[in-house]
């Protein structure tokens, strides 16, 4: 087994404290958040028997469920979420068919709604920048088809936000910390 390329699909479980800063007010707000990702990801290691590596991978978040200090959140208008990452791999393969896979990387977080009040159209983008951990265990049925099952860590280091419509733009000062945990299962083909 040389590298992998495949499907994951994993719920996301985030605790963030959010800060949004405008003028001389400033709003915090503790999420609890609950999203489906869905990735297109892969790893690419440099030889057969080698440990290390790349990853990446691009998905698509969408929320499930929300609460902001406590009260459940309406997630009906919530906008998906598209994820590319990248990281660097370490492969511990014990024979042809199990490995063990751990990575560490960036991932960023790209988010836009538009919604339309009393006539104006307002655009709100988020993006967030995470540092992430990733570890699995690879199986392969065949040679060419492999099942991945692990958990993914992303912590937020950089977050924006920007607000636009009527002919003005704002971009208060906005932070995020907090911790995402991803329990998945994926399949892979390997080649």
């Amino acid at each position: 087994m040389e590298s992998w390329g495949g499907i994951t699909v994993a719920p996301e479980f985030g605790w963030m404290t959010t800060k949004l800063s405008m003028s001389s007010q400033t709003l915090e707000a503790k999420e609890a958040t609950t999203d489906l990702m869905v990735m297109a990801e892969g790893a690419n290691y440099f030889g057969k028997k080698a440990q290390f590596g790349v990853g990446y991978g691009l998905g698509i978040s969408f929320a499930l469920a929300s609460s902001i200090d406590g009260q459940k959140n309406d997630i009906s208008e919530e906008p998906i979420g598209i994820v590319p990452r990248v990281s660097f791999q370490y492969r511990y393969a014990s024979n042809d068919k199990l490995a063990i896979e751990a990575g560490a990387g960036i991932a960023f977080t790209y988010q836009s709604k538009t919604s339309s009040e009393s006539g104006i159209s307002i655009k709100v983008v988020r993006n967030v920048l995470s540092l992430f951990a990733d570890t699995n265990i690879l199986y392969n049925f065949t040679e060419l088809f492999g099942i991945r099952a692990g958990v993914n860590l992303n912590i937020p280091i950089y977050a924006s936000a920007k607000m636009s419509g009527a002919g003005m733009s704002i971009s208060p000062d906005y932070s995020m910390t907090g911790i995402a945990v991803s329990p998945y299962v994926g399949i892979a083909i390997c080649y």
